[in-house]
């Protein structure tokens, strides 16, 4: 753990690189990791990482998802925050990441409260402005986490728009 630590960039990449390929291993690699505490340093990373060792700490967040267990959610805001990173690779590593947590959210029945969270944290309007990103491919990532999980508001709010009917104003719904 001391490792991801280091004042060295090289070497934070490579420490946090280290994490997520054990991460990327088997249910019981990840709850040793889990285990280990190692997510209050992969935060930290997280937080205020270069972008190479943010991506690696990225990856080994999103490796940990196949597991299912809650800890991950105590890194979600520098996680989600890495939704602004300039490098398209960071970008689409936490879509990727996001996409999984809703995924097992769904199983969980916890998807309403995981969209309040990343509301709550910025990461909707972060979600909403990828929409007009020039990768292909984070555009489709952004939206299809938007249309799948944060669309049935939008529809609850239409009907509470008035309509003009016959020039008066009519709440549907």
């Amino acid at each position: 753990m001391n490792l991801l630590k280091h004042p060295r960039h090289s070497i934070l990449k490579e420490a946090a690189s280290t994490v997520s390929n054990i991460t990327a291993g088997n249910q019981a690699q990840i709850q040793a990791v889990i285990d280990s505490g190692i997510f209050v340093e992969l935060r930290n990373v997280l937080e205020h990482g270069d972008f190479k060792s943010q991506k690696e700490a990225g990856y080994a967040v999103t490796n940990t998802t196949a597991g299912g267990t809650p800890e991950k959610y105590q890194i979600f805001k520098p996680f989600s925050d890495l939704l602004e990173a300039e490098d398209p690779c960071n970008v689409v590593v936490v879509l990727s990441g996001l996409t999984k947590f809703f995924a097992l959210a769904s199983k969980s029945g916890g998807t309403e409260n995981l969209c309040l969270m990343l509301e709550e944290m910025g990461g909707l309007d972060k979600l909403e402005n990828l929409q007009q990103h020039e990768n292909e491919g984070i555009y489709k990532k952004s939206s299809a986490i938007i249309d799948t999980y944060f669309s049935e508001g939008d529809e609850a709010e239409a009907k509470l728009t008035p309509q003009e009917v016959n020039g008066t104003f009519e709440f549907k719904g």
